[in-house]
């Protein structure tokens, strides 16, 4: 066998190892990709449910340490009635990622509250 023949079967064996590594990868990646978060919705989501539970702890302790719910989600922050142990919460916890703030509705005394993520997001209404 000359040079020639020897030294084109050597770069068609390192090809077909590229070629087989190439394919382990892509069979690798096609089973793991159901679990890639694209767009991260999820995440989103997620990250979301876990900022409403914080507001809703946040009222929780605001309604235990002063006996009435705050009038809006800035008493979480600002001092308030007596009582009032705060701040509850930072200015940052009332927003979701992209900024927008979480609606809070403080009903007559009594009533309770409600509380919904901003533009009706999903979000993930996680257990107490």
């Amino acid at each position: 066998m000359g040079e020639w023949e020897q030294h084109s079967r050597s770069r068609l064996w390192a090809a077909v190892r590229a070629v087989v590594a190439l394919a382990l990868i892509l069979i690798a990646f096609a089973f793991a990709f159901p679990y890639i978060e694209t767009d991260g919705a999820k995440a989103k989501s997620r990250y979301c449910g876990l900022k409403l539970r914080g507001i809703n702890t946040a009222i929780d302790s605001y309604y235990i340490d002063t006996g009435v719910l705050p009038q809006s989600l800035q008493g979480l922050i600002e001092p308030g009635p007596r009582g009032w142990r705060g701040p509850y919460l930072k200015t940052d916890d009332l927003v979701d990622a992209m900024g927008r703030r979480f609606h809070y509705v403080a009903y007559p005394p009594g009533r309770p509250y409600d509380l919904y993520p901003p533009n009706n997001q999903a979000c993930d209404r996680l257990p107490p």
